[in-house]
């Protein structure tokens, strides 16, 4: 199988750009919220939740 470029992406972050609004349909379903909500601590989660489970 072959793969062709269409064209080239000017600016690095463009296509990252372009699919947000693609994928935000799926991340601000409530089910997304449901499946992340166990890595939320009391205080409303955070970097701190994040770096205690990582210590751990």
């Amino acid at each position: 199988m072959q793969v062709d470029l269409i064209e080239s992406v000017e600016k690095p972050h463009e296509a990252a750009l372009l699919a947000e609004a693609a994928l935000a349909h799926d991340w601000l379903r409530p089910e997304e919220d449901a499946a992340w909500a166990h890595l939320q601590s009391e205080n409303g989660g955070g970097e701190e939740s994040l770096s205690a489970a990582s210590d751990s």
